[in-house]
């Protein structure tokens, strides 16, 4: 008897099954981890582009304080699956590089703005805009039961910034010769 015992304890036939069960188990969980953030990351990006529309479309409506109209109009618009305008507040954003962190240049009073001193001070130039969506979990709720999705949200700040520009050659007016198509010629370095 025991060359029986002896071989029935070296017999390996069913070892292959119990290390692939094994395997098979932190494959899923692999697989549910990797999957899910991969949504996550897309909707995120998603969700942060349909914002960033939406605080650009609630610049453009500044003077008539209907920022969340349009911020929702477009939110909407831009994001293809349903996100909740969480706010849209009118502010006045200093584009000053010694501000920080850069979160703190929103909302500013704009008298504080030394970049743009002579704006008045109360003048709204800029929106900031939170939206928040709810991501699924697809895999995952194998490893976290009882949790079908995940809150997201994305901020996004636009601002009109004020700039002044110059322009000369249109081709409206036209001089070939004489005293300012010299003066005009010569400003830009060209001798033509």
């Amino acid at each position: 008897m025991p060359i029986a015992q002896h071989t029935a304890l070296r017999q390996e036939d069913g070892a292959i099954a119990v290390i692939v069960a094994l395997l098979m188990t932190v494959l899923l969980g692999m697989s549910a981890l990797a999957i899910d953030i991969a949504s996550f990351h897309l909707t995120k990006r998603q969700l942060q582009a349909a914002t960033d529309a939406a605080a650009l479309a609630g610049t453009y409506v500044l003077a008539d304080n209907s920022q969340q109209n349009w911020a929702t109009d477009y939110l909407r618009r831009n994001f293809p699956g349903t996100a909740t305008l969480t706010s849209a507040v009118p502010g006045f954003y200093c584009p000053d590089a010694n501000i920080t962190p850069a979160s703190s240049r929103f909302p500013t009073q704009s008298d504080k703005c030394a970049v743009y001193p002579l704006i008045p001070s109360g003048v709204n130039n800029a929106v900031e805009v939170v939206s928040q969506t709810q991501s699924p979990l697809y895999l995952g709720r194998v490893l976290l039961p009882g949790t079908d999705s995940l809150t997201l949200a994305a901020k996004a700040t636009a601002a009109q910034i004020p700039q002044a520009g110059f322009y000369a050659g249109s081709g409206l007016l036209s001089l070939n010769a004489g005293l300012i198509n010299a003066v005009l010629g010569g400003l830009p370095g060209s001798n033509t």
